[in-house]
């Protein structure tokens, strides 16, 4: 099997301990399901590549995914050159934050490499997602079961706030900030604020305030 992962990942358990593991093979793949919706089809139309024949809904269901993307060494040596291609062409649409994911997603339907079920139980990210193990559930009971948390957005709760991007200060960014506190790699550099303690529940506190806390 191959692994893809992101850097920004942080791991709570072992992605070998998730009951799809043993379902993994040649078609078939676990990773995370993202928002990604089931018009993403248009991107193949886009950079002059043949449409896999394929609706929005089944674009989604099989196939609108990101990592971490847990595959078959063949298929993932079967996909690779597809997605490198259409990860260079996606400069032409200016999908540049999220092409490498678009592609990757792109390059499994171009070779019917679906999604296993249960891609909603790996991996919480944004507390407004709606395909993460925290959706549609108010119960950390329920979030203690996800497998990595992603930081791919800016977490805010009371006066304290965190993007990953602020840890270095060096690098491209998809967002403008207007800190000027040196990154925590620079000499000097204050240490990260601790955020305040998290509210409870049967406090009436807000759901996604719970999450981000």
């Amino acid at each position: 099997l191959v692994a893809i992962l992101d850097p920004d990942f942080a791991f709570f358990r072992p992605l070998s301990s998730h009951p799809r593991i043993a379902d993994i093979r040649r078609g078939r793949l676990l990773a995370a399901t993202y928002d990604m919706g089931g018009g993403w089809l248009h991107y193949f139309d886009d950079i002059r590549e043949t449409r896999p024949n394929m609706t929005p809904h089944v674009a989604l269901n099989s196939y609108a995914s990101g990592p971490p993307w847990i595959l078959h060494r063949e298929d993932f040596e079967a996909i690779l050159p597809d997605w490198g291609r259409f990860t260079d062409s996606m400069d032409l649409v200016k999908q540049a934050l999220l092409q490498e994911q678009f592609s990757f997603m792109m390059a499994a339907a171009r070779h019917g490499v679906e999604m296993l079920p249960d891609g909603n139980t790996l991996v919480l990210s944004n507390p407004i997602a709606y395909r993460e193990v925290w959706s549609g559930s108010n119960d950390p009971g329920v979030w203690a079961h996800a497998y990595l948390l992603h930081y791919c957005i800016t977490y805010k709760y009371k006066s304290w706030e965190f993007h990953k991007s602020l840890v270095t200060r060096k690098g491209w960014y998809a967002e403008r900030f207007d800190n000027q506190l040196p990154g925590i790699l620079e000499c000097g550099a204050p240490t990260l604020a601790e955020p305040p303690l998290p509210p409870l529940i049967d406090q009436g506190a807000d759901a996604n305030a719970i999450k981000i806390a």
